[in-house]
């Protein structure tokens, strides 16, 4: 049958019951301008629609690919939005919130309910993103300046602290100029090329640090700390840290501070001596058991303290003072080289020796008026003797001056090997010597002089001998002998006025007087006994008649 078209202006299709069907064995095209459907429609298969849809009012859909919406969309469980072309870039909006994967996230404000709720807003003041309150204020900015400058701070009126916390590390490090602190926008420290420059106090423990010193700085800081109950120990200048209640040496007109970190129980007290009375001056905090103990010695401190515990006693330590006019405890050996030497000065300058304890008295070099005076003080000597002045050469003892007022010379027992010079009158000019021989029978004891050109002398020999194998008087003899020697110009020597004075037991011709070669002489003095082991002591003098040329005693042997 051939088409055959027809116009229809309206259908109405009505019936008393059922649903009205248009039913077509092809396609159904309505082509008209508009088509208007008042009612609701149910699609069972696929819309396909090549133009655009309009709708009025509320669009229901699932599994839409595509949406351009012009009025506002609401989605029951979500909105996922992928780039199949390039993978990971998308944006997934739930009921738990906004998930950008990647790409950037373009928006002139945000907002989000933390805390009271805060915003972020585009474009206010400087160009830049702000953090508000709800209230509208600004917390805080990152903005960028007129100055070229990109600033990241408040609101200028609302002032609140700035936090950064859980970091491991904080870099400033611009590429070009330098980084700056300040306080209230005054700058207080601030990086150069060189070095850091600040402005104002450094401030260490609530102590001000300043370049420029000032009467109050500590010079010396020591760190106190125990060892138990039985010491104390010093970490600082000087002392070995692991040394118990160690010896201190302190400068007069320096100031030093004792931090106390023994503990708290162990008050650290400067004293005038063991148990003693707290000692003050200059002290600051005096026996505090924990915190800064200062010390500033005057020029006119002491010149020893302590140290101690107040609550354990053996936890005492010596403070020796130097310096300044005061006096000084020397410890150990103080060695002057050069040109240097000792200089003294006051009412009555003088030197005390003493020992540690004080039992053996003191030894005192002293000036007084225009006397020189050297004396021992007994002390309390463990001796019982007294005290004496010794003179020592190379630890000999060669003079004694002892307690009672006597003199002793040579005071040790002399060897029969050496005859010893005790005294020397006017350079020389009258010498004494004293010596001491074992003697056996037939033997002499021989006194070598020498003289000079022309000159004569006088020389005078005591002698007194004793033989303890007997008690009878005539082998204990003793004699003086004098004779007068001149030496002439040729080398030999002569002799006259031979004298034999209280002699016992001895005669002139005991007495042997010899020339030796150049101006030498001898006298040999013999045994007079046939007995050995005789014990002989002589004491010989030598008068020079010149103070130029001198006549001395060479040597003494036994012949």
């Amino acid at each position: 049958m051939a088409e055959k078209g027809f116009g229809v202006k309206e259908i109405n299709l009505i019936g008393p019951s059922g649903t009205p069907t248009i039913t077509s064995p092809n396609n159904l095209n309505l082509n008209a301008n508009n088509v208007a459907i008042s009612t609701n429609v149910s699609i069972g298969g696929t819309l396909s629609v090549t133009g655009n849809v309009s709708v009025g009012g509320t669009l229901t859909y699932e599994d839409v690919t595509n949406i351009d919406s012009v009025g506002l969309i609401t989605a029951r469980s979500g909105i996922h939005i992928n780039n199949e072309a390039i993978s990971g870039i998308g944006i997934t909006i739930n009921m738990s919130g906004i998930n950008v994967s990647s790409g950037i996230i373009t928006a002139p404000s945000f907002r989000a309910p933390y805390n009271g709720g805060f915003s972020m807003t585009q474009g206010q003041y400087n160009n830049g993103y702000y953090i508000n309150s709800t209230g509208g204020n600004t917390l805080i900015g990152m903005a960028y300046y007129s100055n070229n400058t990109i600033g990241l701070g408040g609101n200028g009126s609302s002032l609140i602290p700035f936090k950064i916390d859980d970091v491991s590390q904080i870099t400033l490090s611009p590429n070009t100029g330098n980084v700056a602190l300040a306080y209230a926008g005054n700058t207080k420290l601030s990086t150069t090329n060189t070095g850091v420059n600040v402005t104002g106090a450094i401030t260490v423990n609530g102590s001000a640090l300043s370049i420029d010193p000032t009467n109050s700085d500590i010079q010396v800081a020591y760190t106190v700390t125990a060892n138990g109950s039985s010491a104390y120990r010093f970490a600082g200048n000087g002392v070995v840290s692991t040394a118990d209640n160690p010896d201190l040496y302190l400068i007069r007109g320096q100031k030093y501070r004792f931090i106390n970190n023994s503990g708290g129980s162990h008050p650290f007290q400067i004293r005038e001596a063991s148990g003693g009375t707290a000692y003050s001056t200059g002290v600051t905090n005096n026996g505090a058991s924990s915190g800064n103990i200062d010390f500033a010695p005057t020029y006119d401190s002491p010149a020893q303290l302590v140290y101690q515990c107040t609550s354990h006693g053996g936890m005492v330590g010596n403070i020796y003072i130097r310096g300044a006019n005061g006096a000084n405890n020397n410890v150990g050996v103080t060695t002057f080289t050069g040109s240097q030497g000792i200089h003294l000065k006051s009412g009555v300058p003088a030197i005390f020796l003493e020992d540690t304890d004080g039992t053996h008295g003191q030894a005192i070099i002293e000036q007084n008026s225009d006397d020189l005076k050297i004396r021992q003080d007994a002390g309390n000597a463990s001796s019982g003797t007294g005290s004496n002045i010794k003179f020592e050469i190379d630890a000999s003892e060669k003079f004694r001056i002892e307690s009672t007022g006597n003199l002793l010379l040579q005071p040790s027992n002399p060897g029969s090997s050496l005859f010893y010079p005790y005294m020397n009158v006017l350079n020389g000019q009258i010498k004494k010597y004293m010596q001491v021989k074992i003697l056996n029978s037939g033997q002499g004891t021989k006194f070598t002089f020498t003289g000079t050109d022309r000159t004569s002398a006088l020389i005078t020999i005591k002698v007194s001998h004793s033989w303890t194998a007997s008690n009878t008087s005539n082998r204990h003899g003793s004699a003086i002998y004098a004779v007068r020697i001149f030496t002439a110009n040729g080398g030999s020597a002569g002799w006259d006025g031979i004298t034999l004075i209280q002699a016992y037991g001895y005669s002139t011709g005991n007495f042997i007087l010899s020339n030796e070669s150049g101006y030498g002489y001898s006298i040999t003095v013999n045994n007079p006994l046939s007995d050995s082991g005789i014990s002989f002591c002589y004491d010989i003098e030598v008068m020079s008649a010149s103070n130029t040329s001198k006549h001395s005693l060479t040597s003494v042997t036994v012949v």
